[in-house]
């Protein structure tokens, strides 16, 4: 007989594969990891001068080889600063009260953020203590957190992962 022996091993090559799948799969756990942190600390810097600290919660799915991030928080006051207000008056809490503040007039106030800055600085009043019985706030301009760290991780996404495939391509 003329002709050609071929041999394969299919236990081998099976682990080989599952070796392959399971470089695969830590690599996006590790993607997953490492956006999820990315994007929680950038949360967390854009407050970390407050002396009202909201929680970020985090929730990160893996389905195969996608990863699904989700970030964010439920704090009412963050909510108010990330997308702004519109001009509104400010009451006691109590009936008959007076609101007491700092305030020097117009540009004594030094906010802690600004619109599509991811960061945050030390802020506050100036000026002398004041007793109101309302306030006419000129609402907040949005800050726009949440937009700005989307489009960056829309950027960078692609990016981590990659990195963190070549890493376990390699090993």
């Amino acid at each position: 007989m003329i002709g050609v022996i071929v041999e394969t091993n299919v236990l081998e090559v099976t682990q080989a594969l599952e070796l392959k799948a399971k470089r695969l799969s830590q690599a996006v756990k590790d993607t997953a990891a490492d956006l999820g942190n990315r994007v929680w600390l950038d949360y967390q810097r854009t407050a970390s001068t407050w002396v009202h600290r909201p929680l970020f919660t985090r929730e990160i799915e893996t389905n195969g080889d996608t990863v699904t991030l989700q970030v964010g928080t439920e704090d009412t006051i963050y909510l108010f600063v990330d997308k702004g207000t519109a001009a509104h008056f400010i009451f006691p809490r109590s009936p008959g009260g007076t609101l007491a503040f700092q305030w020097g007039g117009p540009g004594s106030y030094r906010a802690a953020t600004r619109p599509g800055i991811l960061g945050s600085r030390t802020h506050g009043a100036s000026g002398p203590g004041i007793f109101r019985r309302y306030v006419e706030h000129p609402g907040t301009a949005a800050r726009r957190f949440s937009e700005t760290i989307q489009a960056k991780y829309d950027r960078m996404a692609d990016e981590i992962a990659t990195k963190h495939i070549r890493e376990w391509q390699n090993a």
